[in-house]
């Protein structure tokens, strides 16, 4: 809800706002390494297995794709890639993307705008990450935006779940 987060909109930003979707985690990870945190949450196994809806995730350099399933009477698949920039040190990796391209048509879900940040911090104990995702698709109506956030809220335990379990097989 555009209204919640900002004041002093005009009717355009306030659509503009309001039509976002805001994906926000965070996790504090017991016991591993910055690297292992890292590793296991950009492979493409642990994206394929564990995040909803994922059919792929590849990457080339600085490139990263996914093809998504869609969801039923709510959003079409989807099939896009962005680019990532990514800075570093000993105990910090902030990773940043934003879209280069889509796949447009009938079969495809049409994103307008993509935005992801993700930080990995070491600290004593073992690591923190946060992520935030920005997407902006087509309007959907606010039934369609009910079943997407009860959706997406209900996988982020089974994925902090699951991400804790593959990272003690590691």
């Amino acid at each position: 809800d555009g209204k919640k987060h900002f004041s002093g909109l005009t009717e355009r930003e306030f659509l503009f706002t309001d039509s976002l979707i805001l994906v926000e985690t965070s996790y504090c990870i017991p016991d591993v390494s910055i690297k292992e945190a890292y590793d296991v949450y950009m492979s493409e196994e642990f994206r394929t297995n564990v995040m909803p809806q994922v059919e792929s995730f590849t990457t080339k350099g600085s490139l990263y794709c996914t093809k998504s399933e869609g969801i039923f009477g709510i959003i079409k698949p989807g099939d896009y890639c962005y680019k990532a920039k990514e800075k570093r040190d000993e105990k910090t990796i902030i990773w940043r993307s934003s879209f280069h391209s889509v796949s447009q048509g009938e079969l495809y879900q049409p994103f307008y705008f993509r935005e992801e940040v993700l930080t990995f911090v070491e600290m004593d104990s073992g690591v923190a990450l946060y992520r935030a995702t920005f997407t902006r698709s087509a309007d959907l109506s606010s039934t369609s935006k009910y079943f997407l956030r009860t959706t997406v809220d209900s996988s982020q335990g089974s994925i902090r779940d699951q991400y804790y379990e593959w990272l003690q097989e590691k």
